[in-house]
């Protein structure tokens, strides 16, 4: 194969993966199979991608890319995610983010990104936000990160709480912008419409994706991710901000 055909071939696929479509061995086997057996191919995809701030992440026969934690032309900017989230505040947004964060530790474990549960229930989140900001030791934390997450506990434990043995349905139908619930429940759905999370309406819980798991294999022991929400609080939860 020559240079210009590896490169129409490469971008063949990037095109593909940039529709947020993943390159699969069941969804695309003959480009699959080529990226696998041709080395100038992968390094076209990769240098193509890299270019744009993007990472190339490579699960259970499939490929998928997600935009670097700086990435202003694919990711999303935080007045276009609070718009898609219905949210008014960086307050808010930065909240959600901490939702995101431990909703990803109901499925997974620390030590083993691999260990997962089948499913979640918004009323988990919503149990382990609480707990989380619950059992946080500032002693452990810099002065930076010690404002952050007293900022985001603190607006958590403002926002009015309902009782989780109500029904999800009866939780559904009670949703205010002013509720923990509210936000646990924007959340989630963000992830949906990402196509991280497929919500199961007739048992009202949430699974995760193969996309979903490939970024958590990927990204969950990336210290360097974990500490991005830390550092988020510098410039949104400043003091005074509505």
């Amino acid at each position: 194969m020559t240079h210009t055909e590896q490169l129409q071939q490469a971008l063949q696929m990037t095109n593909l993966l940039l529709q947020n479509k993943p390159l699969s061995l069941q969804s695309e086997p003959a480009l699959y199979e080529l990226y696998m057996t041709d080395m100038g191919v992968q390094e076209l995809v990769y240098t193509i991608l890299s270019s744009f701030n993007l990472t190339l992440i490579e699960y259970k026969k499939a490929l998928y890319v997600s935009p670097g934690l700086e990435n202003t032309l694919f990711g999303y900017k935080n007045e276009e995610l609070r718009q898609a989230m219905n949210l008014e505040t960086n307050k808010e947004l930065y909240l959600c983010y901490f939702i995101m964060y431990s909703m990803m530790t109901l499925f997974y474990k620390e030590s083993a990104y691999t260990t997962y549960k089948d499913y979640i229930t918004s009323t988990e989140v919503v149990d382990r936000v609480s707990a989380t900001l619950g059992a946080l030791s500032l002693e452990e934390l810099d002065e930076e990160e010690v404002y952050s997450f007293t900022a985001i506990k603190n607006f958590w434990e403002s926002l009015a709480q309902m009782s989780l043995h109500q029904s999800e349905e009866n939780l559904e139908s009670l949703r205010r912008s002013q509720t923990q619930f509210y936000f646990v429940t924007r959340s989630l759905h963000f992830l949906v419409g990402q196509g991280l999370l497929l919500k199961n309406v007739i048992e009202r819980n949430y699974v995760p994706t193969e996309k979903f798991k490939a970024l958590i294999a990927h990204y969950f022991d990336d210290r360097t991710v974990k500490n991005a929400l830390m550092h988020y609080g510098e410039s949104l939860l400043e003091k005074g901000e509505n």
